[in-house]
């Protein structure tokens, strides 16, 4: 287990913490030693903090890294840095996060990246380095426990995002719900290593996919959900009037789990602009 986070008993409460003691709460690392047994978790913390941007704490965590058979790499950032008044001109990880998972990415060993952060960041290269990743946000008193639980399979991952994820921070703001524009991206990133030819007047960036890195509802389970038979009570519907929709979802996995099941409209035509997807 790498990263400050893993053990940070304030930083786990997040900023809205209230009444919340740092006695009470119990951390991954502990609840993780506790059950696998202390002997079989090394801890490495390789940073002083989310901030912290010296590379003192490297070696040790990269020796680590090579005598385990995987890696718990917890980054994101601390809680002082969420909450009023805490904008932040960046949404990357801060300090040198990304040059440790750089670092022990070199150890060729399966790593899980583990956030916790109380807003949604852009870790694209950290992300490229993991084999899964869960975001944790500031999860609380129990966090530790309800993290160990998912990564070792005791509990099954139901959460869908209720917001977007942006590739990078000029992205922002970036939200599902958006109104139409004149003349929508139809998706990809234009090829500007060269040259930049014209691209129609489309509403689209020039050097990224304008698509977020993670869109509002999404998430990933243990299970594999399939949806069929889909049905509309009726092929009208009139003012004031009401509509059903229905659908059975069958769980193909080989695990149990819940499912959240999502459904969007567009209002193609209306006295005033409606947004993309509601």
């Amino acid at each position: 287990m790498i990263g400050p986070l893993a053990d940070s008993r304030v930083d786990q409460m997040g900023c809205w913490v209230g009444d919340g003691r740092p006695g009470d709460v119990r951390t991954p690392l502990a609840a993780i030693r506790e059950m696998l047994g202390p002997g079989r978790v090394a801890y490495a913390p390789a940073l002083k903090n989310s901030r912290d941007k010296s590379h003192a704490g490297f070696a040790p965590a990269l020796e680590a890294a090579r005598n385990a058979d995987a890696v718990l790499l917890f980054m994101g950032e601390e809680q002082s840095l969420s909450g009023e008044a805490k904008s932040r001109s960046s949404l990357d990880l801060p300090g040198a996060q990304d040059q440790l998972v750089e670092e022990i990415a070199k150890a060729g060993k399966p790593v899980v990246l583990i956030v916790l952060a109380g807003r949604p960041l852009t870790f694209p290269g950290a992300a490229a380095h993991a084999g899964a990743v869960l975001y944790a946000w500031h999860p609380g008193t129990m966090g530790g426990p309800a993290i160990a639980n998912l990564l070792f399979g005791n509990a099954v991952p139901s959460g869908k995002l209720t917001v977007s994820f942006p590739r990078v921070t000029g992205q922002v703001p970036i939200y599902y719900n958006h109104m139409n524009t004149g003349r929508p991206s139809l998706g990809g990133a234009a090829n500007i290593t060269e040259t930049v030819a014209p691209e129609g007047d489309t509403s689209r960036y020039i050097d990224i996919d304008p698509s977020p890195e993670y869109p509002f509802g999404y998430g990933l389970s243990y299970a594999e959900f399939r949806y069929s038979n889909l049905k509309l009570s009726s092929a009208s519907m009139a003012r004031g009037g009401e509509l059903t929709v229905s659908a059975d979802v069958s769980n193909s996995g080989k695990v149990e789990a819940d499912e959240v099941v999502q459904i969007y409209t567009r209002q193609l035509a209306a006295s005033l602009t409606r947004p993309v997807r509601s």
